[in-house]
């Protein structure tokens, strides 16, 4: 899959963006984290990929037809047990995806669960979920050139993914539902993990230093996990990786700044507070 595969359709695009996201409310609000993650360089093809990406984390209003992680699950557990695709209950849409780590194994607590209820299902979960983590790798290494430096586009969509999963801890009125979220601390040390792998120079390693020392000031002035990650994703943000990527790897883009403004460290009142 590449992401000119990916340059959907306006039918398409409406219907994605509306899909309901139970953290950000839509997919376009998710998809608006990820461009400002990266301050503003994007471009309209990676733009329909994150709305894609973040809808497949969590879409589970059309399982018959839909590309999700959760849909896919209950289509090939539906044709495995002799079910029709309703029939297959996952406990809630946040059970799939939404504390696996990106590019990992999933946590065995969650295929047991999953196996009792489904006996066998445990090897096409796997496959089911790696295969999304290769597809969405392979469009981002398409897209920026990275095919030869795949590690690259896994640190991208690593950072993808777990701004989705801050984002889904926001405090109500947007979400009071957490329990099948990872830990914010978790959360935080996986982006961590994914922002160190996009480089190796001693300019990147002292960014990595002051990218921690962000997140670290965001977990401890956090008092309660929905407050850690406001801040962790106000950090997150505030730290400009799209430019980083621009200067390290000439990626591509459209910046501007007076629809996607971003705050000095200065001028943001919560993070000054730690200084």
């Amino acid at each position: 899959m590449t992401i000119s595969s990916l340059r959907i359709g306006t039918v398409v695009i409406g219907v994605l963006l509306a899909v309901t996201c139970q953290g950000r409310g839509t997919a376009a609000a998710h998809s608006t984290d990820f461009k400002e993650v990266i301050n503003g360089y994007y471009d309209p093809a990676l733009w329909n990929f994150y709305l894609k990406f973040t809808s497949d984390i969590d879409d589970n209003k059309n399982p018959e037809n839909s590309t999700s992680v959760s849909a896919r699950i209950k289509r090939r557990i539906a044709e495995n047990n002799g079910l029709t695709v309703k029939e297959v209950s996952l406990t809630a849409h946040r059970y799939i995806a939404h504390q696996w780590p990106y590019n990992g194994a999933i946590p065995a607590s969650d295929l047991m669960i999953l196996e009792k209820k489904f006996p066998g299902c445990t090897k096409d979960i796997r496959e089911i979920w790696g295969r999304f983590c290769r597809e969405s790798n392979d469009a981002v290494a398409q897209e920026f050139g990275w095919q030869q430096a795949k590690h690259l586009a896994q640190s991208y969509c690593a950072i993808l993914y777990y701004t989705h999963l801050l984002a889904d801890w926001l405090p109500p009125p947007v979400n009071n539902d957490y329990r099948y979220l990872m830990p914010v601390e978790k959360i935080v040390a996986e982006l961590q993990r994914a922002v160190e792998r996009l480089g190796s120079s001693d300019e990147h390693k002292q960014f990595c230093r002051e990218f921690q020392m962000k997140m670290s000031t965001a977990l401890a002035m956090g008092t309660s996990p929905q407050r850690q990650a406001e801040l962790a994703l106000e950090a997150l943000k505030s730290a400009k990786l799209g430019t980083k990527l621009h200067e390290y790897y000439g990626v591509r883009g459209q910046m501007d700044e007076s629809k996607h403004p971003y705050r000095e460290e200065a001028e943001q009142p919560q993070l000054q507070k730690a200084a």
